[in-house]
């Protein structure tokens, strides 16, 4: 679709749609027929990921075929800046003590770092700027972030290791080795633990993220294809691919 769906907490029910704005992509045919034959045609795009920062009421949306970053101003539930990063950007991540923006592009083979800066023009108002681009390693398309550590673990398609980001100085800090490319990455920030989970096989890697070491390795049921740890049981959710 054009846009994100507004649905109320309580009732559950759809409220209204945020129209995105350069959501109907062109594409020009590059089939080898006759260039009479060939044409033109139009899609639409939306948002791929999502993140919502609590802080300043923003909701950040990844738009994987427009290779920008919508951000919402969710009081008007209007989008306030376009912001163009690397090509295909999979995973978008707030922290939400610095108020950064991490976002992990797939094709663009590239970590790049939104900073929101005050306006000189109007003080209290700030729009975000492009702080950093980092080449963290082959096609990166996860993350998950210790915000009270400033860490940010990022998986990639293409590189048998998880990139480890300081957010505050916006560096790479560390690359932790694993058996096989990197599914998805999820982090305990109370215990500063990080889950990961391989392509390769259903183990499910436990990672002490303050020393960067191996703490074990869990056989789950199936390959898994996303993760969340909700911080006060340490409980770790998984959704598994190929087994509903």
């Amino acid at each position: 679709s054009d846009g994100v769906d507004v649905y109320a907490a309580d009732t559950g029910l759809y409220e209204k749609t945020i129209i995105l704005p350069d959501a109907e992509l062109l594409q020009v045919s590059t089939s080898n027929q006759g260039y009479s034959q060939r044409g033109t045609f139009s899609f639409l795009t939306g948002g791929w990921a999502l993140d919502y920062n609590p802080n300043n009421e923003l909701l950040y949306v990844a738009s994987y075929n427009g290779d920008v970053i919508y951000v919402i101003d969710t009081n008007v539930d209007q989008v306030g800046e376009t912001i163009t990063v690397a090509d295909d950007p999979y995973t978008v991540k707030v922290d939400t003590v610095t108020d950064k923006v991490i976002v992990a592009s797939l094709a663009g083979n590239a970590v790049t770092i939104l900073t929101p800066v005050e306006l000189s023009s109007s003080p209290g108002n700030f729009e975000h700027e492009i702080s950093s681009e980092l080449k963290t390693g082959s096609a990166p398309w996860c993350l998950d972030i210790d915000s009270i550590n400033h860490l940010a673990y990022v998986s990639h398609r293409g590189s048998s290791y998880l990139s480890v980001i300081n957010i505050i100085d916006e560096v790479e800090v560390a690359q932790i080795p694993l058996s096989g490319r990197v599914q998805c990455v999820a982090v305990d920030e109370v215990e500063h633990m990080v889950y990961t989970t391989l392509f390769t096989s259903n183990d499910l890697v436990k990672i002490n993220g303050e020393t960067f070491e191996i703490i074990d390795t869990i056989e789950v049921e199936s390959s898994t294809w996303d993760l969340i740890v909700e911080p006060k049981s340490h409980k770790i959710y998984a959704s598994y691919q190929g087994d509903d």
